[in-house]
């Protein structure tokens, strides 16, 4: 079965992610949500969606391509996964940004964990991640666990 892994990004790490399952399942191609449409659903029989957490929120283009196929993606099977360096805020982050119905069909949610790279980012976002995770230099917290889960379930 074709696999279409659709992500969003804002400083790599989703892309990594959807780049590393690429390689583990069979007939995967990687999409960025730039070149997404609903007929390039029509091609795949299983669709991830992939996502950095800002602020608590899903990237908000993804948030609305979600939002405005959701019946089309019903019509799949779906697995959705988060990027992000708060693993305590998944649970909230998935409730607060995709609908029930949609958690509720998919076959797989994870929080696969975050990079962040201070060469990537503008001073604010430096500031904020100083204050709010105590980060200063480059960190790798990928669950490679994780991402192995997600894969399997769609091999």
């Amino acid at each position: 079965m074709k696999t279409a892994i659709i992500y969003a990004t804002k400083y790599g790490a989703t892309k990594k992610v959807a780049e590393k399952l690429a390689t583990m399942i069979p007939k995967a191609t990687v999409l960025p949500l730039a070149f997404v449409h609903a007929d390039v659903l029509e091609d795949y029989q299983n669709i991830i969606i992939g996502s950095p957490i800002t602020a608590g929120m899903v990237d908000k283009e993804l948030k609305a391509f979600v939002g405005n196929y959701q019946e089309k993606l019903k019509q799949h099977n779906v697995g959705l996964f988060l990027c992000g360096l708060q693993p305590e805020q998944a649970s909230e982050v998935f409730v607060e940004n995709f609908s029930a119905e949609l958690l509720t069909h998919a076959t797989v949610k994870a929080f696969v964990g975050g990079i962040y790279d201070p060469t990537q980012c503008s001073f604010f976002s430096k500031l904020v991640m100083k204050k709010v995770a105590g980060l200063t230099t480059y960190t790798n917290q990928l669950d490679e666990d994780k991402i192995n889960e997600i894969a399997a379930q769609f091999s």
